[in-house]
């Protein structure tokens, strides 16, 4: 009886630290933990100290002046940046809004989901809580990547122009 308690206690301590894997697992696989909601961009231009701004669905975002690094939102959208200097012709670049590879880690979630699917089908009560939670947690790495824009990465990252004098 001692030992049919004793294998229980270590089958419960077992299932608690496999349920905490996947959490943990999901928590550091999501692209908002591994590269955050806002990024940069280097801007540099020939001659130095030409005006930048970047516009992105219409509002500018940031600016400065050359060289600089400017910082935006990554779920901005398409951004077009202005780089303009007295005497010189104004040079425009589009930024466009793809996909972050980050956000590609949420796939390690993908057999937390399916084991959460299994467990819930087939356990019973307290195992069928914890197969929701396995859902649910694996899930909430899409939605809160997609719900802060970490799913999103601008590109070009840097962008060095080289202006014309006018004539």
């Amino acid at each position: 009886m001692v030992q049919l308690l004793t294998l229980r206690r270590d089958l419960e301590g077992a299932m608690k630290r496999l349920f905490l894997m996947p959490v943990l697992l999901t928590a550091f696989s999501c692209a908002s933990t591994l590269t955050g909601t806002r990024e940069s961009i280097t801007v540099d231009s020939t001659p130095a100290g030409a005006d930048v701004a970047l516009v992105c669905a219409g509002t500018r975002v940031d600016g400065g002046v050359t060289p600089t690094t400017l910082r935006f939102w990554r779920n901005a959208g398409d951004c077009t940046l202005t780089v303009s200097k007295s005497g010189f012709a104004e040079e425009t670049k589009l930024i466009e809004q793809g996909v972050n590879p980050a956000y590609w880690a949420n796939f390690v979630t993908t057999p937390v989901a399916s084991a959460g699917v299994f467990i819930a089908e087939y356990g019973n009560a307290p195992e069928k809580a914890v197969g929701a939670a396995l859902i649910i947690a694996a899930g909430a790495t899409w939605l809160v990547d997609y719900r802060t824009g970490a799913m999103h990465r601008h590109r070009p990252s840097a962008i060095r122009a080289t202006l014309r004098a006018k004539e």
